[in-house]
């Protein structure tokens, strides 16, 4: 009979890439920097949900402006979030989508439905191009001010109300934030990284 110290002994587990290890601490540390500025904000957030908007029920269903390139941008955390979407006259459309900072995220030409206030976002494209750790509950739209929210999920429940800007502002800004974008290997659900402007 086996020794009873290696009946018990437990196999080991074999030893992790440094790579891997790297890259689990980095989104850790990321995490919980992003946490601890959610936590320093909260009290002027909560004041500030609808900052750039009204409530909903006086946002109006009017239709996405159609057939012609909006864009969209905002800033909170240390990160922005811009939008350029090009609807045709049935609401039916396709939306670039960026994050930079504390995340970083390029989606392009991910497919969407406007329904009254509601911007149907596909999911499975988003999901194909956001990190693992990230999610987009919904995405809405107020033509009462012209505003577009993008409420994540994850890594925490904040939403971001993205105000008109100059297309072509937008692209100059996206190209010179290039060189600091996400460095995350490409592939579904590890972020893609940002190679040029976005062109609808």
């Amino acid at each position: 009979a086996l020794p009873i110290s290696q009946e018990r002994a437990a196999p080991r587990d074999h030893a992790r890439d440094p790579q891997e290890l790297t890259m689990a601490s980095s989104t850790k540390n990321m995490l919980v920097i992003f946490a601890a500025l959610v936590a320093v904000t909260t009290a002027q957030e909560q004041g500030d949900v609808k900052a750039k908007g009204v409530p909903d029920e006086e946002c109006g269903n009017d239709p996405f402006p159609a057939n012609t390139v909006q864009c969209y941008t905002t800033t909170r955390l240390r990160t922005t979030v811009s939008g350029k979407v090009l609807l045709d006259s049935d609401g039916v459309g396709i939306v670039n989508f960026t994050v930079s900072g504390l995340i970083a995220a390029d989606c392009r030409e991910v497919p969407v439905v406007q329904q009254g206030q509601i911007m149907n976002v596909d999911q499975t494209a988003l999901a194909a191009c956001l990190p693992s750790f990230v999610s987009i509950g919904s995405v809405t739209y107020c033509s009462a001010t012209d505003d577009v929210g993008v409420a994540f999920q994850k890594p925490l429940p904040l939403t971001f109300h993205l105000t008109p800007v100059d297309c072509e502002l937008l692209d100059k800004t996206t190209e010179t934030t290039t060189a600091a974008a996400t460095t995350t290997p490409e592939g579904p659900g590890e972020g893609r990284r940002l190679s040029k402007p976005i062109h609808l």
